[in-house]
Protein backbone atom coordinates (compact mmCIF):
# COMPACT_ATOMS: atom_id res chain seq x y z
CA UNK A 1 0.00 0.00 0.00
CA UNK A 2 3.09 2.90 1.12
CA UNK A 3 4.81 1.67 -2.50
CA UNK A 4 1.79 2.07 -4.65
CA UNK A 5 0.98 5.37 -2.66
CA UNK A 6 4.55 6.38 -3.75
CA UNK A 7 4.23 5.34 -7.70
CA UNK A 8 1.00 7.99 -7.30
CA UNK A 9 2.89 10.52 -5.75
CA UNK A 10 6.01 10.23 -8.33
CA UNK A 11 3.44 9.64 -11.49
CA UNK A 12 1.87 12.73 -10.45
CA UNK A 13 4.93 14.69 -10.19
CA UNK A 14 6.03 13.58 -13.26
CA UNK A 15 3.32 14.79 -14.93
CA UNK A 16 3.47 17.99 -13.44
CA UNK A 17 6.68 18.36 -15.04
CA UNK A 18 5.81 16.86 -18.22
CA UNK A 19 3.10 19.64 -18.42
CA UNK A 20 5.39 22.49 -17.14
CA UNK A 21 7.72 21.46 -19.94
CA UNK A 22 5.49 21.36 -22.76
CA UNK A 23 4.10 24.74 -21.36
CA UNK A 24 7.85 26.34 -21.55
CA UNK A 25 8.54 24.46 -24.99
CA UNK A 26 5.08 26.46 -26.69
CA UNK A 27 5.85 29.56 -25.19
CA UNK A 28 9.42 29.86 -26.39
CA UNK A 29 8.04 28.82 -29.68
CA UNK A 30 5.48 31.17 -30.02
CA UNK A 31 8.36 33.90 -29.26
CA UNK A 32 10.35 32.51 -31.88
CA UNK A 33 7.62 32.55 -34.62
CA UNK A 34 6.88 36.02 -33.98
CA UNK A 35 10.38 37.02 -34.01
CA UNK A 36 10.43 35.02 -37.37
CA UNK A 37 7.45 37.26 -38.68
CA UNK A 38 8.97 40.05 -37.52
CA UNK A 39 12.14 39.37 -39.70
CA UNK A 40 9.80 38.44 -42.70
CA UNK A 41 8.06 41.66 -42.66
CA UNK A 42 11.32 43.75 -42.59
CA UNK A 43 12.41 41.39 -45.63
CA UNK A 44 8.86 43.01 -47.45
CA UNK A 45 9.23 46.49 -46.35
CA UNK A 46 13.01 46.38 -48.13
CA UNK A 47 11.58 44.77 -51.04
CA UNK A 48 9.12 47.22 -51.53
CA UNK A 49 11.63 49.94 -50.50
CA UNK A 50 14.23 48.67 -52.95
CA UNK A 51 12.39 46.71 -55.97
CA UNK A 52 12.25 43.02 -56.57
CA UNK A 53 15.04 43.12 -58.83
CA UNK A 54 17.75 44.83 -56.39
CA UNK A 55 16.32 42.82 -53.38
CA UNK A 56 16.90 39.69 -55.45
CA UNK A 57 20.34 40.39 -56.63
CA UNK A 58 21.35 41.90 -53.01
CA UNK A 59 19.58 38.06 -51.40
CA UNK A 60 21.96 36.80 -54.16
CA UNK A 61 24.89 38.02 -52.59
CA UNK A 62 23.89 37.48 -48.92
CA UNK A 63 23.75 33.97 -49.89
CA UNK A 64 26.25 31.96 -48.13
CA UNK A 65 27.72 28.15 -48.50
CA UNK A 66 28.08 26.09 -45.85
CA UNK A 67 30.85 23.39 -47.20
CA UNK A 68 29.77 19.75 -45.84
CA UNK A 69 31.60 18.46 -42.79
CA UNK A 70 32.93 15.10 -42.80
CA UNK A 71 34.34 12.78 -39.46
CA UNK A 72 37.47 11.18 -38.89
CA UNK A 73 36.84 8.39 -41.08
CA UNK A 74 35.78 10.62 -43.89
CA UNK A 75 32.02 10.16 -43.83
CA UNK A 76 30.10 13.13 -44.54
CA UNK A 77 27.92 14.07 -41.38
CA UNK A 78 26.68 16.78 -42.50
CA UNK A 79 25.97 18.13 -46.07
CA UNK A 80 26.90 21.29 -47.99
CA UNK A 81 24.16 23.51 -48.05
CA UNK A 82 23.25 27.41 -48.93
CA UNK A 83 21.51 29.67 -46.26
CA UNK A 84 20.60 33.57 -46.54
CA UNK A 85 22.61 35.16 -44.43
CA UNK A 86 19.56 37.39 -42.84
CA UNK A 87 21.74 39.77 -40.84
CA UNK A 88 24.37 40.84 -43.42
CA UNK A 89 20.75 41.41 -45.81
CA UNK A 90 18.90 43.85 -43.60
CA UNK A 91 22.50 45.80 -43.15
CA UNK A 92 23.29 45.78 -46.78
CA UNK A 93 19.52 46.75 -47.76
CA UNK A 94 19.77 49.61 -45.78
CA UNK A 95 22.96 50.55 -47.37
CA UNK A 96 21.41 50.47 -50.40
CA UNK A 97 18.68 52.62 -49.42
CA UNK A 98 21.07 55.42 -48.35
CA UNK A 99 23.17 54.86 -51.15
CA UNK A 100 19.63 55.20 -53.72
CA UNK A 101 18.91 58.30 -51.85
CA UNK A 102 22.29 60.09 -52.30
CA UNK A 103 22.03 59.40 -55.66
CA UNK A 104 18.63 60.73 -56.15
CA UNK A 105 19.86 64.02 -54.43
CA UNK A 106 23.17 64.37 -56.10
CA UNK A 107 20.48 63.98 -59.48
CA UNK A 108 18.29 67.19 -57.87
CA UNK A 109 14.99 64.35 -57.42
CA UNK A 110 14.93 65.19 -53.76
CA UNK A 111 16.32 67.60 -51.64
CA UNK A 112 19.18 67.75 -49.31
CA UNK A 113 17.12 69.59 -46.90
CA UNK A 114 14.52 66.82 -46.79
CA UNK A 115 13.61 65.89 -43.38
CA UNK A 116 14.65 66.44 -39.99
CA UNK A 117 18.12 67.57 -39.03
CA UNK A 118 18.96 64.42 -37.12
CA UNK A 119 18.24 62.61 -40.13
CA UNK A 120 19.95 64.67 -42.50
CA UNK A 121 23.28 64.42 -40.46
CA UNK A 122 22.65 60.19 -39.82
CA UNK A 123 22.35 60.35 -43.97
CA UNK A 124 25.44 62.20 -44.21
CA UNK A 125 27.63 60.21 -42.06
CA UNK A 126 26.34 57.12 -43.94
CA UNK A 127 27.44 58.00 -47.18
CA UNK A 128 30.81 59.04 -45.34
CA UNK A 129 31.27 55.83 -43.86
CA UNK A 130 30.05 53.55 -47.12
CA UNK A 131 32.40 56.23 -49.34
CA UNK A 132 35.45 55.34 -47.28
CA UNK A 133 34.38 51.39 -46.96
CA UNK A 134 34.49 51.07 -50.65
CA UNK A 135 37.73 53.15 -51.10
CA UNK A 136 39.49 50.65 -48.67
CA UNK A 137 38.08 47.70 -50.50
CA UNK A 138 39.37 49.53 -53.65
CA UNK A 139 42.68 50.02 -51.88
CA UNK A 140 42.90 46.29 -51.05
CA UNK A 141 41.81 44.93 -54.74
Amino acid sequence: MLQAGKLRKAALAKRKQDSYFKKMVKQYSKKSNELNDQIERKFELLEEALGSEDFAMLKDICMVTVPEVKDESGAITQEAKTELNREALLVEGRHLLVLKREDRILKGLRKRSTGRSSSRRMHSAYVKFLSQRNQELNKEL
